[in-house]
Order: structure tokens, then sequence, then C-alpha cells
């Protein structure tokens, strides 16, 4: 078997910058998207400065680069590089980004993921699309205290305000995940695709063959439901070699 990636990366029809940051290592199984915030200048630099600081570590080696602790140790690092980045830029407290990491091992499929805050890591298979990352949000919060039904998630009020983000002092408590081989297909995206395509509705676009139909498909679905975000986003094939 073999893995196989299509992405895209899209302003939306609202905002004038692309405050999102991806990183595609087909060859090694790695992932990275990341969703900036701040305003300005500083959401730009939130998220590249943690995409870079994730690609600098995994450069200089891991014995087991899809272990938990290699992909949290790759978080700490971006973190404090974009907390640094803050200060460089008087910005510390008011600039952030979500950051989400999936490695892969290329034989078996299986792999690791970490994140923080909501950009979303969803599988889609045989029993449907199941999101195994856990949204650091409001609207989770008030899911998880049984305050609003889970299927109507993307309606919640304050739904888009951040609990934890990567770059905030004391709000920065990131989560780790196993991706169980094996699998159809994975997503990887920042919230301005599922917060203009619910889960229910991914599920006809995830369907699309092949990736990189899948792909433009739920970008221009995104962008045809208003565009209100920058639209990011990866998907995941293991094709016959």
């Amino acid at each position: 078997m073999n893995l196989k990636i299509a992405w895209r990366s899209h302003v939306g029809r609202v905002r004038e910058r692309n405050e999102d940051s991806i990183h595609i290592d087909q060859q090694a199984g790695l992932v990275v998207v990341a969703d900036g915030m701040g305003g300005l200048l500083a959401g730009e630099e939130a998220s590249a400065t943690a995409v870079e600081g994730v690609v600098d570590r995994l450069a200089r080696g891991a014995p087991d680069a899809r272990s938990a602790e290699v992909l949290l140790n790759c978080m700490d690092e971006a973190h404090e590089r974009v907390i640094e980045r803050a200060q460089a830029l008087d910005y510390l407290g008011r600039m952030g980004t979500t950051l989400l990491i999936l490695r892969l091992d290329l034989a078996s499929g299986a792999g690791m993921f970490a994140h923080v805050g909501d950009s979303r890591l969803y599988r889609f298979d045989e029993m449907g699309l199941t999101q195994l990352s856990k949204d650091h949000t409001v609207a989770q919060r008030m899911i998880d205290l049984g305050q609003f039904p889970a299927d109507q998630a993307y309606r919640a009020p304050n739904r888009h305000v951040l609990t934890q983000a990567l770059g905030l002092p004391g709000l920065y408590q990131p989560q780790c995940g196993a991706v169980e081989a094996p699998w159809t297909r994975l997503l990887l995206c920042s919230d301005g695709l599922s917060d203009m395509l619910p889960d229910h509705e991914l599920i006809n676009f995830m369907q699309t063959e092949p990736v990189e139909h899948c792909a433009e498909a739920l970008e221009a679905a995104a962008l045809a439901a208003g565009g209100k975000d920058n639209i990011t986003l990866a998907v995941l094939d293991w094709v016959a070699t």
C-alpha cells in the first residue's frame, strides 16, 4: 500500500489574509495544520512559526518520531517559539494558534496525532465519519457539561472561542491520540472547513474519488457555503501499489 495526500489552503471569501499554515511530507507520513489567531500579521506569524518549530524538531531526529512523547515535544517547541515571536512583536498573550500534528507509519498505516485548539482530525471508513481530535472550545465545554447537544455544536454560541491555544501562556494543554489501522481516508482541517460543513455534510464529500477530487470538492463546498474563514485541509488515502 502507498500513502497519497491532497491538500488545499484558501483565504476564503471574507478574510483579507490567510492565517492558516500547512506542511506536508508524504515520504515521512507527516501532516501539520495550524490556524493562527491574533489579527493583523499575528495570526500568520503564529501559525507559520508553530509549523516551522515542528518541522525543525523532527529534522533533528528521534528514536521513534511517531511516539506521543516526541509529538508532545514538537508541540512544546512550537509553543515556546510562538511565545518568543509574540514577545518580539509585543503581542504576548494576544497571538496564538491551533496546532495539529499527524505522523503515520508508512508500513502499517497506524500513527499518532497531537493537537491543541479546534483544528480537526477525522477518520472515514466503513463505519462512517469519526472525529478523532476533540475541540478545545467553549462549545465543546458546553457539550461536555450537557448544556448543548453534540450534533448541534456548529450552532452553539461562542463556538469559535478557544479554551486552549498554542502560544498563549496558561492556555496550553496539548493532547495526543492514536490512529489505528486499517483506515480508508483521513481528513485534517482548520475550522474554516468544519464550520462551513458540519459532519453530516462532510460525509458525502469524503466519498469523492480520487483523493485530489475529494480535496477540491471539500474546498469548493466550504466556499459555496460562505467561506467565512480561511480554509485549510489535507485528505489522506491508502492506495494499492
